[in-house]
C-alpha cells in the first residue's frame, strides 16, 4: 500500500460511516412512514362498510416518497370479489376532503369477461373478441387552482392490458370548487370552460380483433372489410371541408394500419359550451376549437 492510500483510508472510513448512518436513517424513516401510512389507510377504510375493501401491504419507496398499497380486495354485495394488484400514490392533497391535487396509478384491476355481457349484443361482441380475461390499469393526475378556478387534468387514462389504451387530458375553467365539478359536467355544462384538450387511443390488439370478428360475421376477408370501410368514407367525403378531409384521411390511415388515433383541440382561449352552440356551422365550430386529428 502506498502513502497516498494510507492517507485516504481514514477519510474513506468516515465517508462510509456517514453513508451507512444515512442509509439506516432512511430505512428507519421509511419504516415509521409505512406504519403511519397504514394507520391513515385504516382510518379512511373505517368510513366505508366493513369488509368492502382490504389490503395486504402498504409501504413507501426507500429512496422516494411514492406510496404503494398492494394486494387489494374489493367486495361489493351481490358481486364476486375483485382484486387490484397495486395502487401507487405519487402525490396527493391530504388537507381537503376532495384532494386539490392527486397523482395516482391503479394497476392490475381484475375484470371478469362475463361482467361485460350486459345484454345479448354485448355478449356476442365479448365472445367474438375472444379475450379470456382483462386486467386494466388506471392513471389520474390533476391539480386544481382555486384562484384561477381551473383544473388541469394532466392525465386520465385507462389501459386494457393486451387490448389498448385511451388517454385523456384537458384544461377546464369556470370551476369555483371541486365539489361543483360533477354538476358542471352533467347538469350545467354551459358554465364550464374548455381549453387545450386531447384524446389519444393506442391500439394493441382490440381493433385487429374487431376487424377479424366483423369480417367473419360478414363472410369476407379482413382486407375486403377494410377496403369496404375506406370506400364508404371516401364516397361520403365532402372535399370542400378541410376538417372532414383531415378526419377521413386520418381514419383511413388508421384502418389500414391501426396503431394510434388522436383528436386534439387548442382554442385561442378557453371556450364555453354555450359558445360552441352559437357556432353557425360545423366548420365554424371546428375552427373555434382549432381541431387537429392524426393517426399513427
Amino acid at each position: 500500500m502506498n502513502e497516498n492510500e494510507k492517507k485516504s483510508t481514514p477519510v474513506q472510513i468516515i465517508r462510509l460511516s456517514i453513508l451507512g448512518l444515512l442509509v439506516v436513517a432512511v430505512i428507519a424513516f421509511k419504516m415509521i412512514s409505512s406504519s403511519m401510512i397504514e394507520n391513515k389507510l385504516d382510518e379512511a377504510l373505517s368510513e366505508i362498510p366493513q369488509g368492502m375493501i382490504s389490503y395486504e401491504n402498504a409501504s413507501m419507496d426507500l429512496f422516494g416518497f411514492d406510496i404503494h398499497v398492494s394486494d387489494i380486495k374489493v367486495n361489493i354485495s351481490g358481486s364476486p370479489e375483485k382484486t387490484i394488484e397495486e395502487i401507487v400514490i405519487h402525490s396527493f392533497d391530504n388537507e381537503n376532503k376532495i384532494p386539490e391535487y392527486l397523482n395516482i396509478e391503479v394497476n392490475g384491476i381484475e375484470t371478469n369477461m362475463d361482467d361485460l355481457k350486459i345484454n345479448t349484443e354485448m355478449s356476442k361482441i365479448v365472445d367474438g373478441l375472444d379475450y379470456k380475461e382483462f386486467k386494466s390499469d388506471l392513471v389520474l393526475n390533476y391539480s386544481f387552482d382555486k384562484e384561477k378556478k381551473e383544473i388541469d387534468i394532466k392525465e386520465f387514462s385507462m389501459r386494457l392490458q393486451d387490448a389498448g389504451e385511451i388517454k385523456f387530458k384537458a384544461e377546464l375553467g369556470g370551476i369555483n370548487s371541486l365539489e361543483q365539478l360533477p354538476m358542471l359536467l352533467f347538469a350545467n355544462q354551459r358554465a364550464l370552460l374548455i381549453g387545450e384538450s386531447s384524446i389519444v387511443y393506442k391500439d394493441n390488439s382490440l381493433t385487429k380483433r374487431l376487424f377479424e370478428m366483423s369480417a367473419k360475421n360478414a363472410g369476407i376477408t379482413v382486407d375486403e372489410l377494410k377496403q369496404n370501410l375506406i370506400n364508404d368514407f371516401s364516397a361520403s367525403l365532402n372535399k370542400e371541408n378541410k376538417y372532414e378531409v383531415a378526419f377521413s384521411e386520418a381514419l383511413i390511415k388508421y384502418i389500414k394500419n391501426p396503431k394510434s388515433f388522436e383528436i386534439e383541440i387548442d382554442p385561442k382561449e378557453k371556450i364555453s359550451l354555450s359558445s360552441m352552440q352559437r357556432a353557425t356551422s360545423p366548420e365554424d365550430l371546428l375552427k373555434l376549437l382549432n381541431l387537429e386529428i392524426s393517426a399513427n
